[in-house]
């Protein structure tokens, strides 16, 4: 008895369109950042340690963090 080979399908389109979606490779990462800004921007304004620890994860989250635009919604956000 040979077990039956396993397939990954792609996800497809609303309405059943054989076309798979593939997102850009220029969207994703930018998509990414928002997303990471999006979770940074709760973390707490009076333990400013994370956000370091957070910039010092990898480049891109040291881009985000240090992205003059985060920093005023972070200030906005948490009312400094």
């Amino acid at each position: 008895c040979v077990p039956a080979r396993l397939t990954l399908s792609s996800p497809t389109r609303p309405g059943g369109d054989p076309h798979p979606i593939r997102p850009t490779m220029a969207t994703r990462p930018e998509l990414m950042d928002d997303l990471l800004g999006e979770v940074l921007l709760r973390l707490p304004p009076d333990e400013p340690e994370h956000l370091f620890r957070a910039a010092i994860v990898c480049k891109s989250w040291l881009r985000v963090v240090c992205d003059p635009a985060f920093r005023r919604r972070y200030r906005a956000f948490h009312g400094a």
